[in-house]
C-alpha cells in the first residue's frame, strides 16, 4: 500500500503492516516475575503506553520511548493485574503511522510527556482515547517481556540496523534496502553521515545515536519521495494541485527496497 508522507516529514513509505507479537509462559499458579520489559524489534522509533486492568478498573501510563533494538523496563516488581494492554505509536518523522490501528480496548492517554491515568475508560479534556492491544508477556532471563515486531521478524541487532537504515534514507542517504543487514552500501551511507555531522567513529554504537539520526532527518530538506519497503514492485502516480488546477504524473516504478523521487515541477 502506498502512503505518502505529509510535507512536514518530506518522505513516503510503502510498508508492510507492523504487528505486535507476544507469547505467554509462566509457572503454573505462580506470579509474574519482577519487572516488565518492552522490546522494540521494529525498524521505527516508537512511543508506547501500557494499560493495567484489575477487577474492572483500568489505569494507563506512558509514554515510554523505544528505539529499534532497545529493551526497556516499564514496570518494576510483580504485575498485579488481570489484563495487560499495550499501545504503540511511531515517531512523527515517519508520517502516517505504520502500526496497525487495531486492538481490544480504547483507553485514555495524554498527548505528550509522562502520564498516569487512574481511570482510563473516561477521558478528560487533556486526554484522548487510543486503541490498546491485549498482550501476555513471555518469561525470559530478563523478566516478563513483550516484543513489538514487524513481519520481517528482526532480532534486536537487526532491528537496530534496519532502524538506522530507515532514518538514513529519510535524511537523504542511500541506505536501502531497509532489511537489517549491514552491507557495504549501508556502511558507506553510515560513514558518510558520521563524516558530514563530524561525529566520532563509534557514534553509531552510542545509546543516543537515534537522537542524532532523528534530528538530522527532521532538518534535512529531501523533498518528496516514495520508498518501497514491501517485497513487490509498485507502480505509483502523483497529483499536484496549484491554483485549483491538478496535474497528474505517472507511472513511477518503485522496486522493492528502493526509493523514487517524482518530478514535482509544474
Amino acid at each position: 500500500m502506498v502512503r505518502p508522507m505529509p510535507r512536514t516529514s518530506r518522505s513516503a513509505l510503502i510498508t508492510a503492516a507492523a504487528v505486535l507479537t507476544a507469547c505467554f509462559a509462566v509457572l503454573a499458579g505462580g506470579p509474574a516475575r519482577a519487572d516488565l520489559l518492552l522490546c522494540n524489534r521494529m525498524s521505527y522509533v516508537v512511543e508506547t503506553a501500557i494499560g493495567l486492568e484489575d477487577k474492572g478498573a483500568v489505569a494507563t501510563r506512558g509514554w515510554f520511548r523505544l528505539d529499534p533494538g532497545q529493551c526497556r523496563a516499564v514496570l518494576q516488581g510483580e504485575i498485579h493485574a488481570e489484563n495487560l494492554y499495550l499501545h504503540a505509536r511511531a515517531h512523527a518523522i515517519y508520517g502516517p503511522s505504520p502500526l496497525p490501528q487495531v486492538g481490544h480496548a480504547d483507553l485514555c492517554v495524554a498527548q505528550q510527556g509522562n502520564f498516569v491515568v487512574a481511570a482510563a475508560r473516561q477521558c478528560r479534556a487533556s486526554q484522548r482515547p487510543a486503541r490498546f492491544t491485549l498482550v501476555k508477556p513471555s518469561e525470559s532471563e530478563k523478566g516478563a517481556t513483550v516484543n513489538l515486531a514487524e513481519e520481517a521478524e528482526y532480532t534486536d541487532d537487526q532491528a537496530r540496523d534496519a532502524g538506522i537504515q530507515r532514518l538514513l534514507t529519510i535524511a537523504g542517504y542511500e541506505a536501502t534496502p531497509i532489511d537489517g543487514i549491514r552491507g557495504t552500501k549501508t556502511d558507506a551511507a553510515l560513514a558518510q553521515f558520521i563524516s558530514d555531522n563530524k561525529l566520532g567513529v563509534t557514534a553509531a554504537a552510542r545509546s543516543d545515536f537515534f537522537d542524532t539520526l532523528l534530528a538530522a532527518a527532521q532538518k534535512t530538506d529531501t523533498g518528496f519521495s516514495w520508498c518501497n519497503d514491501s517485497a513487490h514492485v509498485v507502480m505509483a502516480a502523483i497529483g499536484l494541485e496549484e491554483k485549483s488546477a491538478i496535474t497528474t504524473r505517472g507511472w513511477y516504478r518503485i522496486e522493492p527496497g528502493r526509493c523514487v523521487r517524482p518530478e514535482m515541477s509544474a
